[in-house]
């Protein structure tokens, strides 16, 4: 049974590559917000410091995904 070539992309497009990363941090700000908002509302008496770490931490963890 022959093998299935796998083919990494080694050169992207710029724009592919800041699409990727935009949609990543729209993506990991949309949790981070989410998840902010759901501790913010059980835990700790609804402040808004569990939101604004939990954007800051998901762009964060999108810049270093996007480097």
């Amino acid at each position: 049974m022959p093998r299935k070539a796998v083919v990494i992309p080694d050169d992207r497009s710029i724009i592919t590559t800041i699409q990727l990363c935009v949609s990543d941090a729209l993506v990991k700000s949309g949790a981070g917000v989410l998840i902010g908002t759901v501790t913010s509302m059980f835990f700790v008496n609804r402040k808004r410091w569990p939101i604004i770490v939990g954007f800051g931490l998901a762009m964060g963890f999108s810049w270093a995904n996007c480097r």
